[in-house]
């Protein structure tokens, strides 16, 4: 005969509840398998970002987006704008890469995508990650909304062909290094090579040399925690020049860290 609501879930759950246990022992696991997925999805980096989240295809807004920008494990940034919005505001966002709305597949890692207004190409393209198992979701009124909540971009035409530069090894070339691979475009790279050798490889890989704040005049707004790190890296300056690219990135980001605190 029928049951009413409540009498219909308890014996669902007097069902289920057998079943969860008994997968214990057969599985090895030290929880039922539910308990273990909410743990997993709890404190992977996908939900760390995305706490606004709304169904299978969830958004972000520019303002929790801008508050990831030049951390260590800040999101992908797939930006499939057509060439005509794309002329509207021809910024690339840190950490960010062009592709057409239909060729996203492939890429790894946690990823944004990101249109003009935040519709139909976004929300394709971040579907099409989702069905290759990625995490994705779309950042919430698309370029339009960033250009208006004040979101850093990097002026594409300012770019040169190669999306390289050189510089000479040492403190500054480090510092360097951290600039671009936190506030640049993903496939934007700095070559620090030795003194001796930056004409030659210049000339070879079409990259020109640069400097710091050459780097720093190509972010549009420049963020004021950036800005602080720069002018406080006396601090820490004289330590790059003996780190290792990896220990020199993780002093970079500790001190990043540490001028977000000074401005809060």
């Amino acid at each position: 005969g029928s049951q009413a609501p409540g009498n219909r879930s308890l014996h669902f759950q007097t069902l289920i509840n057998p079943l969860c246990a008994a997968s214990v022992g057969v599985m090895g696991l030290t929880r039922p398998p539910h308990q273990v997925c909410t743990a997993q999805s709890q404190g992977s980096p996908f939900n760390r970002f995305c706490r606004n989240s709304k169904g299978i295809f969830g958004m972000i807004s520019p303002e929790t987006l801008l508050s990831l920008i030049g951390l260590p494990d800040q999101p992908l940034i797939i930006d499939v704008r057509t060439d005509d919005d794309f002329a509207e505001w021809p910024y690339l966002l840190p950490n960010s890469l062009r592709r057409p709305h239909n060729d996203v597949s492939g890429l790894k890692g946690p990823a944004i995508t990101l249109c003009y207004k935040g519709l139909k190409l976004s929300l394709g393209a971040a579907a099409l990650l989702q069905f290759e198992g990625q995490d994705a979701q779309r950042l919430t009124g698309g370029a339009v909304a960033w250009q208006n909540s004040n979101g850093i971009g990097v002026l594409s035409t300012a770019l040169p062909d190669s999306k390289l530069w050189t510089m000479a090894e040492g403190p500054d070339a480090q510092l360097a290094v951290w600039i671009v691979k936190r506030f640049y475009p993903r496939d934007c790279a700095v070559l620090a090579v030795p003194s001796s050798d930056i004409e030659a490889v210049t000339d070879r890989f079409a990259a020109p040399i640069t400097s710091v704040s050459a780097l720093l005049d190509l972010i549009l707004p420049l963020p004021l925690k950036l800005r602080h790190m720069i002018d406080t890296s006396h601090a820490y300056r004289s330590i790059l020049s003996y780190a290792s690219p990896g220990q020199a990135l993780a002093i970079c980001d500790a001190h990043f860290a540490q001028s977000k605190e000074a401005l809060r």
